[in-house]
């Protein structure tokens, strides 16, 4: 059920909001809800922790702006 959510949020920011995003947020980190930019962060940590503490395990994507997808299993995140 995560993997289908992280999905839809990425294909969500891929559709509707990577332009934008590298054109101004790029090499930075992109929390993502129900298929919606919740925050944008410098650093990896920050933006996960507050993912957990809003969204809980699973249920948010975060995406690192410019770099390439890996799946991590039940987390996908984005490294360079």
């Amino acid at each position: 059920m995560a993997a289908t959510k992280q999905r839809t949020n990425y294909e969500a920011y891929v559709r509707q909001f990577k332009d934008q995003c590298e054109a101004e947020h790029a090499g930075r980190i992109v929390l993502m809800h129900d298929c919606e930019v919740f925050m944008v962060f410098n650093d990896l940590e920050d933006a996960y922790k507050v993912g957990v503490k809003n969204f809980g395990l699973g249920d948010f994507l975060l995406v690192e702006v410019g770099a390439k997808p890996a799946e991590l299993g039940a987390v996908a995140l984005t490294f360079t």
